[in-house]
């Protein structure tokens, strides 16, 4: 969907094909966010929008109008991301200015009650029960609900889409009524 000034877009595809599209969206596009790496979501003029359709049509992406750019947030290299925590945890700028930041002294947590129990992942079948183990175990977990969250993203962009598409689909067969009624009434009147 587009505003007067700024039109909102979702572009889909390849990680390669969504860096590329990256290089050539400097200085066209008012706002960058990046989803995962093989969706970004883009703020650009509404003059830009037919330009930005066909550079990710001849790049092999796919475009989706949206009402608005999904919340986000910028990550500590300066990239504006729908998951901080994701982004940060892969990016390698972003550990750079972690490692280079001066540690802040936490708190110790609370510690847990016995009776509270809290599974943060298992170790699945063959991995070692160490630290190294556990992590990796968090990482699957962690990738297989931002999976889970990307998926009903696109359902949710889908479903906003159909629905866009029916409240069009409705208007238009008003106004195809209202023109058969019209012509009838003209045959009717004798005037032709």
């Amino acid at each position: 969907m587009t505003n007067t000034n700024l039109a909102s877009v979702r572009l889909e595809g390849t990680e390669p094909r969504i860096r590329k599209i990256l290089k050539d969206l400097n200085g066209r596009a008012t706002v960058i966010i990046r989803g995962s790496s093989k969706a970004l979501f883009v703020g650009v003029p509404s003059s830009e929008l037919g330009w930005l359709n066909k550079v990710a049509k001849d790049m092999g992406c796919t475009t989706h109008e949206l009402p608005a750019l999904p919340k986000h947030e910028q990550a500590l290299c300066g990239i504006l991301t729908v998951s901080k925590r994701y982004h940060e945890g892969r990016c390698k700028a972003c550990a750079k200015i972690r490692s280079q930041t001066p540690q802040v002294e936490k708190k110790a947590p609370k510690p847990l009650k016995p009776s509270a129990t809290r599974t943060v992942g298992k170790i699945e079948h063959g991995q070692n029960f160490d630290l190294d183990g556990v992590i990796a175990s968090v990482e699957i977990t962690h990738d297989r609900l931002f999976a889970e969250l990307e998926s009903l993203e696109n359902l949710l962009t889908n479903l906003k889409g159909y629905r866009d598409a029916k409240d069009k689909l409705t208007g238009l067969e008003q106004e195809a009524r209202d023109r058969m009624s019209a012509a009838r009434n003209l045959l009717n009147s004798g005037e032709l």
